[in-house]
């Protein structure tokens, strides 16, 4: 398991986001200011994520995950906290974002 901390939703409060090795998946628990998260929003992927990172990868504002996967591939989800994320399939793809 990996955890990333960030503002995912322009909140002010710290998020985290989690990569699930066993559950196959990132998620994401907002942070409600008090010290304590919403329950997690889950997006599943097909590869064993063993490290997350968070980061505005095609320049839209918004933060994407990026995880690395013990298969050696990369997968990255964009605008996560949108409930639009979607998996770039290619560093061409994320490029014409």
């Amino acid at each position: 398991m990996s955890v990333a901390i960030h503002d995912m939703n322009g909140d002010g409060s710290p998020d985290l986001a989690v990569a699930s090795y066993d559950g196959r998946s990132a998620s994401v628990l907002l942070g409600t200011g008090d010290g304590t998260f919403r329950p997690r929003s889950d997006y599943p992927i097909e590869a064993r994520p063993k490290a997350v990172a968070v980061g505005d990868l095609n320049r839209d504002g918004m933060p994407d995950l990026v995880l690395a996967s013990v298969e050696q591939k990369v997968t990255v989800l964009l605008a996560v906290c949108l409930d639009r994320a979607r998996v770039v399939s290619s560093v061409d793809e994320l490029r014409s974002r």
